[in-house]
């Protein structure tokens, strides 16, 4: 990696920390229509409420792509020309697999018998496929159905509440690898000093990890 990639590698995990922190207020603003702070009423009728927390779901799964877009933005730009102009959260997953096929979060913890051991979280974290079932869920119940076709139901397999859990898990402490290098990033969605969203740069990366 040359300076300027190296610059521009600093640049991008920054802006993806930033997108981080409108991610955090989407969840909350999710969360409070889950928890009952904000009543379902408010909105004038439940379809609006739910309609509004599908809104900010969908946001939620755009920001994480286009955070992984920024972490590698230096490889993203020099492979697609128009970059700027990409929108689609599941066209811009598989333009990312082509340069990067580890662009993914990696969720971590630290291991309970190894102190300072880094392992990969397992179970109940947002997986690739988990965000290309959620956004195809949210683009059917925030759009508008054709009044001539037959109704149906999204089955969200679980509660809102829990895909929240999922999204947070998946993002709460985890790993960004940048292509074609060693370099990675270590992130916290809230730091345990600052509260912010936080990245920790590492030169030393586990790929068995």
């Amino acid at each position: 990696m040359n300076e300027d990639d190296d610059q521009r590698s600093i640049q991008g995990i920054q802006k993806y920390c930033d997108l981080l922190e409108e991610l955090k207020l989407r969840i909350k603003a999710v969360q409070s229509i889950v928890n009952e702070d904000v009543t379902k009423e408010s909105f004038g009728h439940y379809i609006f409420a739910d309609e509004f927390m599908f809104l900010q779901i969908r946001k939620i799964l755009e920001l994480i792509v286009f955070g992984s877009m920024a972490s590698n933005i230096s490889l993203y730009e020099k492979t697609y020309s128009k970059y700027s102009r990409h929108n689609k959260a599941k066209q811009i997953l598989e333009m990312l697999e082509k340069v990067n096929k580890d662009y993914y979060p990696l969720p971590l913890q630290e291991s309970p018998e190894k102190n300072g051991v880094l392992i990969n979280v397992q179970k109940d974290c947002l997986t690739r496929d988990d965000f290309i079932f959620l956004y195809d869920a949210c683009s059917k119940i925030i759009h508008s159905t054709n009044p001539y076709s037959e109704a149906k139901k999204v089955d969200l397999k679980i509660s809102i509440d829990d895909w929240m859990h999922r999204i947070a898990s998946l993002l709460w402490f985890h790993r960004i690898k940048l292509a074609n290098t060693n370099t990675a990033w270590l992130v916290y969605l809230i730091h345990p000093e600052t509260k912010k969203a936080h990245a920790i740069r590492t030169m030393s990366v586990d790929t068995n990890m």
